[in-house]
């Protein structure tokens, strides 16, 4: 889910040419092309956020990975240094 201040900053909605509103807040929709720990992931499924109430989404942030991108790496979560590692599964 990539967050509604990613979203207007990089003008995907307008690039979309839809908006949300309450009846729809978020817009499904494919990244073509996504990159992440080295990898090149084509036609990842998403969903473009246009919540604009409610609990606001960090602006530091593009959005959170969902589980048809992260059940493509084995994670592994390292608390104490605050890095999280993603190695690609392997067929």
């Amino acid at each position: 889910m990539l967050f509604h201040p990613f979203l207007e900053h990089n003008r995907f909605l307008t690039a979309l040419r839809r908006a949300t509103d309450a009846a729809h807040p978020s817009i499904p929709g494919v990244l073509h092309k996504l990159e992440l720990a080295g990898v090149s992931l084509e036609d990842q499924p998403a969903n473009f956020a246009g919540y604009t109430s409610g609990s606001s989404p960090p602006t530091d942030e593009a959005g959170v990975l969902g589980y048809d991108v992260l059940s493509q790496f084995v994670t592994t979560v390292d608390y104490r240094h605050k890095l999280i590692y993603f190695e690609p599964v392997t067929p």
